[in-house]
C-alpha cells in the first residue's frame, strides 16, 4: 500500500511538472493580463493572412460533440473540405457517418446538394463576397455553414472586443509544423487556436460552449493548400438526372406560413 502511495505521487507530481506553470493546479499567471497583446496581435496577424489570400482549399478533419436531451455526450466525426477562389467563389464537401452535403457558390447562387438524398435547393442572393454569404446564409435560411470564422477573422463580424480573455499556452509541433498555441475567452464560447509560425495560418480550431452546461466541444485540424489553382468547374453544380429540387424558404417566409 505505501508503495501504491509513493507511485500515485510521483506520477502526480511529474504530470503537474509536464504542465505549464500557469496551469498547473490552476493557478493563474503572476501579473500577467486578462488579455495578453500578444494574443490580440496573432489573432489579427492571421486574420490579415486569411484575408490576403486569393485562392485556398483546405481540409479538415472535425469532430463535433453534441448533447442529448439526457446530458450524453456523442461525438461524430465529420471531413470538411473547403475550395475558395476570392472574392465570390465558394465549394464545400461535407461528409460523416449521418449525412453528405455539397454547397456551390458562384458569386449570384447558392446551392446545397444532398448526394445521398438526392435533393437540391438553389436561390439567388444578394451575397457578393464570401464574408456576405456567410452572413446572409445564416440570417436568411438558417444556414451554418462549417468553419465560417475563415472569411469573418480580421472583419467588423469577428470584432477583438468581444474577447474577455487571450493568453499564450505555449508553441509545439503539428505535422512538422511549428505552431503557437493561444486560448481565447468571450461570451458563451471559449476556444483555442494552434496558428503556424511560418504562414501565420490556423492549424488547429477547438471551441467549446461554456453557455451549454455540458460543455460541448469542436474540434478541427486544418491542412491548406494555398498554391494550387482551382478550376471554374469546382464551383459550378450540375443536377443529376435523378436529382430532385426542392424550394429553400427564407426564415421570415417560413414563419409568416406558419402563423397564417
Amino acid at each position: 500500500m505505501h508503495m501504491q502511495a509513493r507511485n500515485r505521487t510521483l506520477i502526480a507530481l511529474a504530470m503537474v511538472l509536464a504542465m505549464p506553470a500557469a496551469l498547473a493546479a490552476g493557478a493563474e499567471p503572476a501579473a500577467a493580463p486578462a488579455i495578453d497583446p500578444a494574443a490580440i496581435g496573432a489573432l489579427e496577424k492571421m486574420g490579415q493572412t486569411l484575408r490576403g489570400l486569393g485562392q485556398f482549399a483546405v481540409v479538415s478533419d472535425a469532430t463535433m460533440e453534441l448533447v442529448l436531451a439526457d446530458g450524453q455526450k456523442i461525438e461524430i466525426d465529420q471531413d470538411i473540405h473547403y475550395r475558395v477562389r476570392k472574392p465570390d467563389r465558394l465549394r464545400i464537401d461535407l461528409r460523416n457517418e449521418h449525412f453528405d452535403r455539397e454547397v456551390f457558390f458562384d458569386g449570384k447562387q447558392l446551392t446545397v446538394w444532398a448526394p445521398r438524398l438526392k435533393y437540391y435547393a438553389t436561390v439567388d442572393t444578394e451575397a457578393r463576397t464570401l464574408g456576405q454569404l456567410v452572413t446572409n446564409a445564416a440570417e436568411k435560411y438558417d444556414l451554418q455553414l462549417p468553419l465560417t470564422d475563415l472569411f469573418l477573422w480580421g472583419t467588423d463580424a469577428a470584432p477583438v472586443s468581444a474577447i474577455t480573455g487571450a493568453f499564450k499556452v505555449g508553441d509545439t509541433v503539428l505535422d512538422g509544423d511549428r505552431v503557437d498555441h493561444w486560448a481565447f475567452r468571450q461570451e458563451g464560447v471559449d476556444w483555442q487556436l494552434w496558428i503556424s509560425q511560418a504562414s501565420s495560418l490556423p492549424r488547429k480550431l477547438v471551441i467549446v460552449g461554456t453557455d451549454d452546461p455540458a460543455l460541448p466541444e469542436f474540434t478541427a485540424n486544418l491542412d491548406w493548400d494555398t498554391r494550387t489553382p482551382i478550376e471554374d468547374a469546382a464551383f459550378a453544380f450540375q443536377a443529376p438526372q435523378d436529382a430532385n429540387r426542392i424550394v429553400l424558404v427564407p426564415i421570415h417566409a417560413a414563419g409568416d406560413s406558419q402563423e397564417n
